[in-house]
């Protein structure tokens, strides 16, 4: 989706979202919130990678477990995609995920940091390996049919590979801006607070690594008729605020 002035235009920066869990799809569906990107020329994009059900029920199969890897490397994949069209400022790549979104975001920055220049990740699911191996946790061992039983070695190893705060090393990392819930019963904040904590001893570069823990928060963002607008209105002024830079 993109304004028809900036597409003819070209060189339109790319506002890539992702979920890629638990078989759901993320719907083509028309949200004003995306409204302030095509204003300021972003080519907004939805990339439908496996462990979601865009295909059906083996287009989830094929993204969870020992197929977790799908996920992150269809996600990047469609990245690389999009940046290669003459439409797109492959200079400028934004990418955003939300809860198991948020891992996949995460996993950008570790495994992927070159392929984005910003990265949004709300309460994301940031600690893969220490949050399953806690089965004190309400929803871990629930958990286990989607990502694995790290007491079993296999599977320990398989999310190893992709778990965004074991992965982080030094590297030139992108702009990253992390929300979290106090509330939250499903992602603690504790996990974005230790990825951005991480992330910003290893980052060899000067980009911006900011997260806000909102104190009145659950998982699905801040209740009241204003308050969620604010939360989007904080995302979108920090990727404004790095594009071109």
């Amino acid at each position: 989706m993109y304004k028809k002035e900036y597409m003819e235009k070209g060189n339109m920066p790319l506002y890539l979202y992702g979920y890629g869990s638990y078989g759901m799809t993320i719907n083509t569906l028309f949200s004003y919130r995306n409204i302030s990107y095509l204003d300021r020329g972003l080519c907004f994009a939805i990339a439908h990678v496996r462990g979601g059900g865009f295909l059906g029920r083996t287009w989830y199969e094929n993204g969870r477990l020992e197929h977790k890897m799908n996920t992150f490397t269809d996600f990047n994949a469609c990245a690389i995609y999009m940046k290669s069209l003459n439409y797109i400022d492959s200079t400028n790549v934004i990418c955003e995920g939300r809860s198991a979104g948020g891992l996949l975001a995460g996993a950008m920055v570790s495994l992927y940091p070159e392929t984005f220049t910003t990265v949004i990740m709300g309460v994301p699911f940031t600690d893969v390996l220490n949050t399953m191996s806690d089965s004190t946790i309400p929803l871990t061992i629930e958990e286990w049919t989607q990502w694995g039983n790290p007491n079993i070695l296999t599977d320990f190893n398989r999310m190893k590979e992709y778990c965004p705060y074991t992965n982080l090393q030094s590297n030139n990392f992108p702009n990253v801006y992390i929300t979290t819930g106090y509330h939250d019963p499903r992602v603690q904040y504790w996990e974005g607070l230790k990825f951005i904590a991480k992330l910003r001893e290893f980052d060899k570069g000067n980009k911006k690594h900011i997260i806000e823990i909102q104190m009145g928060q659950g998982h699905f963002g801040n209740a009241g008729r204003y308050k969620s607008i604010i939360e989007k209105s904080k995302a979108i002024a920090f990727i404004i605020a790095n594009l071109y830079k």
